[in-house]
């Protein structure tokens, strides 16, 4: 299934940017038979809320650690499970587990920061919005990461009053602005339950705007993801494109028993097109009637097989360019730190060297008070010295210091 990107109500006018499982190496790339790469298809708020009852077992879980693994892409360690969040993509548990870099962003060591000796105590969700709200917690302070799966995605870290200690993108629409210090606010929605009555949907179909005018673009205002409304009107025997003021109250009353039958009965599947992952969904599609249609133990196991069968995503060329910027950066502190032991080992070897030799030392500087109470030169002093230097390397009981 195919699902369109859901928006917010307005776009930005800034931009500034199961149970346990062992890991597996991340695959790399197609498989050799597999059909050339596409866009991959986001998920849907529907999914989103059917996911948020398989993770509700991570409450309770202390964060491990918090990885970028590159622009856009997360991952957040609880025990023996990693969760991966692309952000405006997919959200699941994995166990392909791609290697970390070897410096975190800024951005990363602030969250790692934040979290530090917390758990996680809630998973939930902005009604059927794509904006899941996880708060995480210690004896001395909390904090809450949103995540906002929607268009190309953001992630915000938030105190305890819901102001925003730090946006991974900063953004800004007349409405709302996310932007440190601010209040977060999401961004407004109809904030329908699913699923709706019939006399909910009466009311949405009846709301005078051209911008719903069509069936299908008044029931993605539900955020389920059109996929799922589409499979309601089918049912129905309503085309997406049905006129709204013309559908019936009895119409109304069947797409709502749809959506009541679809929200009791989900349960994940893959579905394979020419021996290639191709598409997943949380209910039977007659959409994809054609598909060779595999039920799945979780959503997680669908879509880590759904994700993980594509390519992974190529980082943009400013998050390479940093990235080169802060490796080069480490090699040259490494090489700093070298030169710096090299320095300590050779002062601790000199200063050995005179506290093993101390009272030679303490002899040595006698013998140059006398002879300058004799009244004797530095040059007379320095010359007295080297012969008796010759002599001691004579007799092999010379040593040398470096320093």
């Amino acid at each position: 299934m195919e699902e369109s990107a859901q928006q917010p109500a307005h776009q930005p006018s800034v931009h500034a940017k199961q149970p346990a499982h062992q890991p597996s190496v991340q695959p790399t790339g197609h498989p050799a038979n597999s059909p050339p790469a596409k866009k991959l298809r986001t998920m849907a708020g529907l999914e989103y809320h059917f996911l948020l009852r398989e993770l509700s077992p991570l409450c309770g879980e202390f964060i491990g650690k918090f990885y970028e693994l590159e622009e856009g892409l997360f991952r957040l360690r609880f025990g023996g499970s990693d969760l991966l969040v692309q952000l405006g993509v997919r959200m699941h548990l994995t166990k392909y587990i791609s290697a970390a870099p070897s410096t975190p962003t800024n951005f990363c060591e602030f969250v790692r920061k934040r979290l530090d000796g917390k758990k996680l105590i809630s998973l939930s969700q902005e009604g059927m919005d794509r904006i899941i709200y996880a708060k995480f917690s210690s004896p001395s302070q909390e904090c809450t990461l949103v995540f906002e799966m929607f268009a190309q995605g953001n992630l915000l870290v938030l105190d305890e009053a819901g102001n925003i200690l730090r946006p991974y993108l900063k953004e800004e629409w007349k409405t709302r602005r996310l932007a440190r210090g601010e209040k977060y606010l999401p961004p407004a929605s109809q904030k329908l339950p699913f699923p709706p009555s019939a006399s909910q949907l009466s009311a949405l179909f009846s709301a005078p705007t051209d911008e719903k005018k069509y069936a299908v673009v008044a029931l993605n205002s539900l955020s389920i993801g059109t996929a799922y409304a589409n499979e309601a009107l089918a049912s129905c025997n309503v085309a997406p494109k049905t006129p709204v003021h013309s559908i019936s109250q009895q119409q109304a009353e069947c797409i709502a028993a749809a959506f009541s039958r679809m929200h009791s009965s989900m349960s994940p599947f893959l579905y394979k097109k020419n021996g290639a992952i191709a598409d997943f969904s949380i209910v039977p599609l007659s959409s994809l009637s054609d598909a060779e249609k595999i039920q799945c133990a979780s959503l997680s196991e669908a879509l880590d097989g759904y994700y993980s069968a594509s390519p992974a995503p190529k980082a943009s060329a400013s998050f390479e360019k940093k990235k080169m910027q802060l490796q080069e950066r480490l090699r040259m502190q490494q090489g700093h730190m070298h030169d710096t032991l090299a320095q300590a080992q050779q002062c601790t070897q000199a200063g050995n060297t005179i506290l093993q030799n101390q009272q030679l030392f303490l002899s040595i500087s006698q013998q140059v008070l006398t002879l300058r109470s004799q009244g004797k030169s530095w040059d007379e002093i320095a010359g007295l010295l080297q012969k008796k230097k010759i002599g001691m390397e004579k007799s092999g009981s010379v040593f040398y210091a470096e320093l």
